[in-house]
């Protein structure tokens, strides 16, 4: 009983994260209220040792460090802000994967985020609780607050690769067809470049992978072209304002190379002098925005490499760094397609916004780790 209370309020959790901006009530956040339900369901549901894998030490040390920066913030205020942002993450993953890995039902939650995908593409199609942006991207409004297009497009991407994956393994073909080509429509509708560049990337490593282990060339060539035409036909049933943010020159972001205009490069263009000035610790957790202040204005980094060198210096670089590095290890010498272009996707993602701020990141990186335990355990019974 235990163990269903646990995984359906994990599964409500997933379901509802891309509408996580519109669920901040008056009482507080509905999204992390369920989530520590969440956490306190699997600390009550404990089936297995702890147990730290070598490959959660990066995550671990990061969030150490996170919290040792307090010491040397510029804003005290901004670090708490984001401590309550990672921590409440941080302990929720950790309850997942190393309390409760073998316990969750890993396919109900890949059936709730392609459900959760599915539906919230859908959404984009209805006017009303859907609508265009100043900037022509379409996104979902729900109780008068606009979600991030951004954030929308990262969740359906990276659950594109979970339905990729069911494609090629599962007999249900034209319901994970059906299902790809309608997320792809709502990824394509946010107009999301760096979410369509990460998702592009890291589905070619997944077909490349796949086919380097089991060499099933005729499956993946057939999906490939049918979701090749599909995207054709998609994007050019865009509008016109959709389809000037997916040219060569605004992928690439050449709109954004002027000086004078705020953007990604503006703001990144600052990162080199604000790391000369605190290399080694550097500002603090939380505090991109209060040392961009200095220099140039507050704003959001849209880089969590460039954020951690900024905030945590060199050290919390070389973590973040050694964190992606084992996650890309693990997955290859486990042979283990999906966990791979998942990681190269969510930190890919990573290159464009702030991901690290918001749950899709955390719950992703959860289902990686989850992934890997499974296969690890499927290898070592093989032999």
């Amino acid at each position: 009983m235990k163990n269903k209370y646990f995984n359906y309020s994990l599964a409500l959790y997933v379901f509802l994260i891309p509408f996580e901006e519109a669920l901040n009530l008056g009482f507080g956040s509905l999204l992390r209220i369920i989530g520590i339900f969440v956490i306190f369901a699997g600390i009550f549901n404990l089936k297995a040792k702890f147990s730290v894998k070598l490959e959660y030490m990066p995550f671990i040390l990061w969030m150490i460090l996170f919290i040792l920066s307090f010491f040397w913030s510029t804003s005290t205020q901004w670090w708490l802000y984001y401590f309550q942002v990672y921590f409440t993450q941080f302990v929720l993953i950790s309850v997942l994967i190393m309390f409760n890995r073998a316990t969750i039902n890993i396919n109900r939650i890949f059936n709730t985020l392609i459900y959760s995908s599915v539906l919230s593409s859908i959404i984009l199609f209805i006017p009303g609780i859907s609508a265009f942006t100043d900037e022509g991207r379409r996104t979902i409004i729900l109780y008068t607050k606009t979600l991030d297009p951004n954030v929308l497009a990262s969740f359906l991407a990276l659950t594109i690769l979970i339905i990729l994956d069911r494609l090629v393994n599962n007999n249900r073909k034209y319901i994970n067809l059906l299902s790809i080509l309608i997320v792809l429509c709502g990824v394509f509708l946010t107009g999301s470049r760096g979410t369509l560049i990460s998702l592009i990337f890291g589905s070619i490593i997944y077909i490349t992978y796949y086919y380097l282990k089991y060499g099933k060339i005729k499956s993946i060539y057939k999906y490939s072209i049918i979701i090749l035409v599909g995207i054709i036909i998609i994007f050019y049933s865009l509008p016109n304002t959709l389809l000037d943010r997916f040219t060569l020159d605004n992928l690439i972001g050449l709109n954004e190379l002027d000086p004078n205009v705020h953007s990604r490069y503006t703001i990144w263009s600052f990162v080199p002098g604000l790391f000369k000035q605190n290399p080694i610790f550097g500002f603090g957790g939380g505090n991109f925005m209060v040392a961009l202040d200095i220099v140039y204005r507050q704003s959001a980094s849209h880089n969590i490499y460039l954020l951690t060198l900024v905030e945590l210096g060199i050290i919390g670089f070389f973590i973040l760094g050694t964190w992606v590095s084992m996650l890309f290890y693990k997955a290859i010498n486990l042979k283990s397609p999906l966990a791979l272009s998942l990681t190269f996707t969510l930190f890919g993602i990573g290159f464009f916004i702030d991901s690290l701020s918001f749950k899709f990141f955390w719950i992703f990186l959860a289902i990686v780790y989850i992934v890997l335990n499974k296969k690890e355990i499927e290898m070592h019974a093989i032999k």
